[in-house]
C-alpha cells in the first residue's frame, strides 16, 4: 500500500513537471501545466490516479493550502495599508459581494432552490490563491499591481469564508425550518474572528522568537 501510494505521488510530480515545462514553451505559466496534468491523470480522463487515491492525499492538499495561506498572510503589512489606504479592502469586498449576489440571484431565477442558491452563491466569492501566487512568483512580478493583487486575494478569501459560513447557516436553518440567529450568524462570525485573533497572537509569538535566531 505504501509503495503504491509513493508511486502515485511520483507519477503526479513527474507529470506536473513535464506538463509545466511543455506549457512554458508556449509562454504559459507553469500552473497551467499542473492543471492539465491533474486533469489527464485524474478519474475524468485516464483514471491513472483514481478517486479513492485522491481522497487519501487530503493531508497533502491541506498542508499545501496552509503554506499558501501563510505566504499570503506575510503580505499583510501595516506599512502597506498605510500607504495605499483602504483600496484593496474595498476592491475585495465589492468583488465578493457582487459575485455572491449575482450567482445566487441567477440560480434562483434558473429555478434552483433557495438553500442551494445561497450555498453555491457563497462559494462564488472564493478565489484561487495558489494559482495567483505561483504566477507572481514564477515571473517575479513586483510593483503596485502585484501588491494589490495579493492583498485582494487574501481579503477576498477571508470575506468568502465569512459569507460561506453565514450562507451555509441560513441554508441549514431554512432546510430544517428552525431559524436560530445565534447559530446562523453570530457563531460563524465569532469563530472566524477568534481564529484571526489566535493567528495574530501566534504571529506575534513567532516574531518574538525569531529575534533570538538572527542567522
Amino acid at each position: 500500500m505504501v509503495t503504491h501510494t509513493l508511486l502515485q505521488i511520483a507519477i503526479m510530480i513527474f507529470a506536473g513537471m513535464l506538463c509545466g515545462r511543455l506549457v512554458k514553451q508556449v509562454k504559459l505559466p507553469n500552473v497551467t501545466g499542473y492543471l492539465i496534468a491533474g486533469l489527464l491523470l485524474g478519474p475524468s480522463v485516464f483514471n491513472i490516479i483514481p478517486e479513492t487515491a485522491i481522497h487519501s492525499f487530503t493531508i497533502i492538499s491541506n498542508a499545501a493550502l496552509g503554506f499558501i495561506a501563510f505566504s499570503i498572510g506575510t503580505e499583510f503589512k501595516i506599512s502597506y495599508f498605510k500607504r495605499v489606504g483602504a483600496t484593496p479592502i474595498i476592491i475585495a469586498c465589492l468583488e465578493s459581494f457582487f459575485a455572491v449576489a449575482f450567482v445566487t440571484v441567477a440560480l434562483m431565477l434558473a429555478g434552483c432552490s433557495t438553500t442551494f442558491s445561497l450555498v453555491l452563491g457563497s462559494i462564488a466569492a472564493a478565489t484561487a490563491p495558489a494559482a495567483t501566487i505561483m504566477v507572481i512568483k514564477q515571473y517575479k512580478a513586483k510593483g503596485p499591481v502585484s501588491e494589490t493583487l495579493l492583498s485582494v486575494v487574501a481579503i477576498d478569501d477571508a470575506v468568502g469564508l465569512l459569507l460561506f459560513s453565514v450562507s451555509f447557516g441560513i441554508a441549514t436553518a431554512l432546510e430544517s425550518g428552525a431559524v436560530n440567529i445565534l447559530g446562523v450568524v453570530v457563531e460563524p462570525i465569532l469563530e472566524i474572528f477568534l481564529s484571526l485573533g489566535l493567528g495574530a497572537v501566534m504571529g506575534w509569538l513567532l516574531n518574538w522568537v525569531e529575534q533570538f535566531f538572527h542567522s
